[in-house]
């Protein structure tokens, strides 16, 4: 019995270090990992210490209490839900397999299912969430001074009347550049559509020049802009970049967050925002 707890205290103890390290891998992949160790863990304490289904998900607990508890009291900076979701899920899965003997074949069909669930839809949905601003109307971009690709001022009436997507973006944002092809693939799908306007919209730097702008855009020809006056654009861009801004035909901003196109995506989906906001 002392030789079965022993071999319990080190499982757990093997199983909560694999899983909070995952996280410096990112919450992605975390989210993956921790289900497939929580089941090999349990099914390892069932088969190889014999302990039963119940008992079998004790060495596991320690985990999920701890990070589910953290995950919920401390504000973190970015969105931990769906890997103690996905967790449990899993361990409430493994204790069935284990207390109904479920063939290796089914339990592995489960797994597959739920890690794919979680990557594909859970994940990415709770992320786009997380970095969905909950009052995009205070994004007021009425008497912002922009500019157009030659520099030019852009007439505020030509704003009017039309669905516009900002995407905001920097020279020192890799992560808005990268974004760039996705942006070009949304921009193509509403090209002949009078209606909608979808905009790259810089974020000027003093170190920023000409010839590094025009490389980074000119693969694309969704329209660009500038902003024109630099201590707007630093207040627009406070909390970080990339920004997307999703303005109705009023120019008022119902949306606020992420570029989220992909067809996993339900929440803050430009597509589908874009085409409410035009039947409206």
């Amino acid at each position: 019995m002392k030789g079965k707890i022993v071999q319990a205290v080190l499982l757990s103890l093997v199983h909560f270090m694999i899983c909070v390290l995952s996280g410096s891998l990112g919450w992605d992949k975390q989210t993956v990992i921790v289900p497939v160790v929580t089941l090999l863990a349990m099914v390892f304490a069932n088969k190889k210490t014999g302990i039963n289904a119940a008992a079998s998900t004790l060495p596991v607990l320690p985990f999920f209490i701890v990070y589910t508890g953290v995950s919920m009291l401390v504000d973190v900076e970015y969105p931990t839900y769906p890997v103690w979701i996905m967790g449990w899920a899993t361990l409430l899965f493994t204790f069935l397999l284990l207390q109904f003997r479920i063939a290796r074949v089914a339990s592995i069909l489960i797994l597959s299912l739920l890690v794919s669930f979680g990557g594909l839809i859970l994940w990415p949905n709770t992320f786009a969430w997380a970095y969905t601003e909950k009052k995009p109307s205070a994004r007021n971009m009425n008497g912002v001074g922009l500019l157009n690709y030659a520099r030019q001022p852009v007439d505020p009436e030509n704003l009017k009347g039309k669905v516009i997507l900002f995407d905001l973006w920097s020279t020192s944002c890799y992560n808005c550049i990268k974004k760039f092809p996705e942006l070009q693939k949304l921009y193509d799908s509403y090209r002949n559509d009078t209606a909608v306007r979808i905009i790259a919209l810089n974020v000027p730097l003093k170190l920023d020049k000409e010839a590094v702008l025009a490389r980074l855009t000119a693969p694309y020809s969704f329209e660009k802009m500038y902003f024109s006056d630099t201590a707007v654009a630093r207040h627009f861009s406070a909390n970080g970049l990339p920004l997307v801004l999703i303005m109705d035909k009023h120019f008022t901003c119902r949306y606020a967050g992420q570029l989220n196109t992909g067809w996993n995506i339900f929440y803050g989906n430009a597509d589908r925002i874009i085409n409410n906001l035009i039947n409206e």
